[in-house]
């Protein structure tokens, strides 16, 4: 984020554990002190900009331990406050609420728990994308089905190492003629051992920490990758998935996107053997009519259009 301009302000690191019991359900543990403690720190941050004649007209919120409690306490510093969520597990007191996924009661869900002043943004209308994916969605091919190029990616992290599963399947269907596209995390633990994998098999390009994944997404035919954020990357590129989940917030995401049809939801990543998922590779490199109409159901729901959207509506709030 610096190396694009930004300033950050670095929260205090704490080497200590909290003191006060935390609920896990309600991911507290996530803020690594109390929010009592995360509360005076941001404070503090805010106290000297304003010191500084900065006036804050936006504090925009992404983080699921914080709640109504940490807005208040917060709110007269700043003139408008935001929240991104969509677990919808508590109380916030904001002016805007962002939930860029899809619900079954998407319209409801957050009627008692946001002020009857705040204003929501619901759905995958306001997917938060960056600009390219628009642009290139203005030139993209229709897809016709036929996999010849496969892009791999669990993320930035990847703890578990899903990226070899996927390609020790791939090795096992013995295709040197379809291209593979890996990309790592520059966070993931294994990328030694995934860059030999990938130069010892044919027709396979190592890439971490890129910038130009729209251009990756926009070539594939198929991807592999986790039922996370970059789902609806992937939908906005019309690119039919096979979709692992890898924590509990992704399980709703991944019904979902599966019942829409555009993408084949494998279930928790323990439970996709080697060979499930080669058997699921196999399907869709025989049957183009099943991968076809999963692009096609792709095209009408995320346009890359988003962001644009969110901004200008923050921009008519005074």
């Amino acid at each position: 984020v610096e190396k694009k301009g930004f300033d950050i302000y670095r929260l205090p690191y704490q080497d200590s554990q909290c003191n006060q019991p935390l609920n896990p359900k309600r991911h507290d543990s996530w803020l690594g002190v109390t929010w009592e403690n995360d509360l005076v720190e941001t404070r503090d941050i805010l106290i000297e900009k304003l010191e500084k004649q900065y006036l804050i007209h936006w504090l925009i919120i992404d983080h699921y331990a914080l709640d109504w409690r940490w807005q208040s306490k917060i709110r007269s510093y700043v003139n408008n406050i935001m929240v991104i969520d969509d677990l919808a597990d508590r109380s916030h007191n904001c002016d805007l609420l962002l939930d860029q996924n899809l619900h079954e009661t998407q319209n409801s869900r957050y009627d008692q728990l946001v002020p009857e002043h705040c204003q929501k943004l619901l759905g995958i209308k306001y997917v938060l994308l960056r600009p390219e994916f628009a642009k290139i969605r203005e030139t993209l091919q229709s897809r016709k089905g036929i996999i010849n190029r496969i892009l791999v990616f669990f993320g930035g992290c990847d703890p578990t190492n899903q990226t070899t599963k996927a390609l020790t399947a791939i090795q096992l269907l013995q295709r040197p003629d379809i291209m593979i596209d890996v990309v790592v995390g520059a966070a993931n633990p294994h990328i030694d051992n995934i860059k030999k994998l990938c130069e010892a098999m044919p027709n396979t390009n190592f890439y971490c920490q890129i910038e130009n994944m729209v251009e990756l997404m926009s070539k594939a035919n198929l991807a592999i990758g986790a039922a996370g954020s970059t789902s609806w990357e992937r939908i906005c590129m019309e690119l039919p998935t096979l979709i692992f989940i890898l924590a509990e917030n992704q399980k709703l995401g991944a019904d979902k996107l599966a019942g829409l049809g555009v993408a084949i939801n494998l279930g928790w990543y323990e439970e996709v053997s080697i060979e499930k998922l080669v058997q699921e590779i196999k399907k869709l490199i025989t049957n183009h009519e099943i991968v076809a109409a999963m692009s096609y159901k792709c095209h009408n729901l995320v346009d890359g259009k988003g962001t644009s959207r969110v901004v200008n509506f923050i921009q008519q709030i005074k």
